[in-house]
């Protein structure tokens, strides 16, 4: 019984353990094929590419000699570099150079250039002429009054009509500074408030100006012609005024802080013209100050003349070699992406493929789950069955044989004593004679047989 017990605990055990672990494992085949899916989705990816790096624009102009060309200048002269800014274009290259760029200056009378490129683009748009009406003054008078002698008034009155306000305003003054602008490269960003209020430069916004002017004349006729004409004996003109053509503008005043402003923004037509501009605060009014800086840029425009014909050769071959590679760089790009569409191609096609495999996969699956089911139902009855049999099996006891019990019986007396006692054999055992076994058709059982002692002979069983 103990036997049977147990066994039917352990059959129990064995079936419950397969419930439990039959669902896990099917768990653990979707966990497995989602990470392998996963894995191949991130492979997918592309990774981002990384953006060139900004190429340096390769300039004519040494920086390092030319910078200690100008320190050792102004250490000569014993003036406090803090206090002077200085832009320089070459212009058959275009390149720039500048000392001291981000200081800020009253601009003074400088403000009347940008201001006429305003007034000359409308008469190259056809919107104005020479004889046009301005403010009741001809455009032709007016220009010359602003660009040649440097009248505020008129300027004023240039702004005041550019503005289309009556007379001079702060919003009015604010819309022609915006409108400047347009003839500088600088980012928005980088002018300051005093830019827009009170017309503060800087010798990166002058120099753009006059860059635009040179490079760009056609659209601003009229202003170059009035600037040659402008300061002949003073400013750029003292030192270079005998040697070359200069078209200048020059700025200068004392504001109510006492605080002295001299500048001077001029294109100096040397074989190969370069543009300068020079800017100086508390360095007096005096023009001797600016002038002596033009010799410097000239010395240096010449040496640069000489250099020009090797550079520019070296620039082209350069170019070339860029422009080939830049060749090479694109048939090698549409090589990849030939190759890139190849692939998405192929990938496209294996991925259709894949889908056919997913669902058939699917199918597998949905007909394995359905058989772990059938089985998990199959091996339920079987065990269920099982259980049953063997718990019939215990509860049921096999009838034992009557001449066993008999044999038992005679087994269980005391020892026999074979001089005082006789046993007496029962019927039922006693040999039976063919005719009396005929006769007899059901053996009737005996009862329990009695020992019988006999004192001088034993008999024994049959």
């Amino acid at each position: 019984m103990k036997q049977v017990s147990k066994l039917f605990k352990t059959s129990i055990c064995l079936l419950l353990c397969m419930l439990m672990v039959l669902p896990l494992t099917t768990a653990f085949a979707e966990e497995t094929k989602e990470e392998e899916e996963s894995t191949v989705e991130e492979e997918k990816q592309e990774k981002p590419a990384e953006e060139p790096a900004p190429e340096e624009q390769e300039s004519i102009i040494d920086d390092k000699e030319l910078r200690q060309k100008l320190v050792d200048y102004i250490a000569s002269k014993n003036y406090n570099p803090e206090n002077i800014s200085i832009g320089y274009c070459y212009t058959p290259t275009g390149d720039t150079w500048y000392y001291n760029k981000d200081k800020w200056y009253y601009s003074a009378s400088m403000y009347k250039v940008p201001l006429f490129m305003i007034i000359a683009e409308g008469e190259h748009e056809g919107k104005l002429t020479q004889d046009s009406d301005i403010r009741g003054m001809k455009l032709s008078e007016l220009e010359k009054l602003v660009l040649v002698y440097s009248n505020n008034d008129y300027g004023h009155l240039t702004m005041n009509y550019i503005a289309d306000v009556p007379y001079e305003t702060p919003e009015g003054n604010r819309k022609c500074r915006e409108l400047y602008q347009r003839y500088s490269d600088m980012p928005k960003e980088e002018y300051v408030d005093n830019f827009y209020d009170y017309s503060y430069f800087n010798t990166r916004f002058m120099t753009d100006v006059m860059e635009t002017l040179y490079f760009e004349n056609e659209r601003f006729p009229h202003v170059i012609e009035c600037l040659k004409q402008a300061q002949p004996d003073t400013y750029f003109n003292r030192t270079l005024g005998d040697k070359y053509e200069i078209a200048q503008k020059y700025g200068a005043l004392v504001d109510k802080s006492n605080t002295a402003f001299s500048h001077t923004a001029g294109i100096i037509y040397t074989p190969n013209p370069f543009i300068l501009t020079v800017m100086t605060e508390n360095m007096g009014l005096n023009d001797d100050v600016i002038a002596g800086f033009a010799p410097i840029f000239e010395e240096y425009t010449l040496s640069l003349d000489a250099k020009l014909e090797a550079f520019e050769k070296e620039k082209a071959e350069k170019e070339q070699l860029r422009l080939e590679e830049e060749k090479k760089a694109q048939e090698e790009q549409e090589r990849i992406e030939r190759e890139q569409q190849e692939e998405e191609e192929r990938k496209a096609q294996e991925e259709q493929e894949g889908i056919k495999q997913a669902e058939l996969q699917k199918e597998k699956e949905a007909k394995r789950d359905a058989f772990v089911k059938k089985a998990v139902v199959v091996i339920g009855v079987i065990a269920a069955a099982a259980v049953t049999l063997l718990a019939v099996s215990a509860v049921k006891k096999p009838k034992k044989n009557n001449q066993n019990d008999d044999a038992e019986q005679w087994d269980e007396g005391e020892p026999w004593d074979e001089e005082e006692q006789q046993f007496e054999a029962p019927e039922s055992v006693r040999p039976v004679k063919k005719h009396e076994a005929a006769k007899t058709e059901k053996v009737p059982v005996k009862k329990k047989a009695e020992k019988k002692v006999s004192k001088g002979k034993y008999t024994p069983r049959h």
